[in-house]
């Protein structure tokens, strides 16, 4: 990936290609979860690769590029809300969307159900490792916080999702 990276910091067209493939499965799926529509989801996937690829010179390796790239999107998903004044989750009712590792789209109501009623901290936790499949130390970098800390969390906030979710099962038996 060193490599990879300083072929594309010399601009070599074919190592920007590399690393756009290698991240536009799991940065697309991260924020198609986070906005309202396939479109917005795609042009901020753009601008992030945008950003990304004309500042790759900036890139100091002090983390990793999935890390860096992660930061961009970040900072691009605010600028969407703020400009858009929407909220981040899809309103009651309304299905989300995930990418799966083919680039298939399925419709997942009761996973966006069950996220939207865990905190900032767990939803966070969970959407790096499970759906922009960082790893845990990746995860625990992208939110400042220790790979300790990040496991604990990652454990509490999977027996909090899996609490909801049976919650769910229990209203729908009744």
């Amino acid at each position: 990936m060193i490599d990879l990276i300083s072929s594309a910091k010399s601009g070599d067209k074919q190592a920007l290609a590399e690393l756009y493939r290698a991240n536009i499965v799991w940065l697309y799926s991260y924020i198609r979860f986070r906005v309202d529509s396939n479109s917005a989801a795609e042009d901020i996937c753009s601008e992030v690769f945008v950003k990304a690829f004309t500042n790759i010179a900036k890139f100091r390796a002090e983390s990793s590029f999935k890390t860096w790239l992660f930061a961009i999107t970040r900072n691009e998903l605010a600028k969407y809300y703020k400009n858009e004044s929407r909220y981040v989750h899809l309103p009651e009712g309304h299905e989300d969307y995930r990418v799966e590792e083919s680039g298939t789209i399925k419709s997942d109501y009761r996973l966006q159900s069950i996220m939207t009623k865990l905190n900032n901290r767990y939803r966070t936790i969970l959407e790096l490792i499970y759906l922009s499949r960082f790893s845990l130390q990746e995860a625990a970098e992208s939110m400042g916080i220790k790979t300790n800390t990040a496991k604990v969390l990652h454990h509490r906030a999977l027996k909090s999702a899996q609490k909801i979710a049976l919650e769910y099962r229990n209203d729908n038996e009744n």
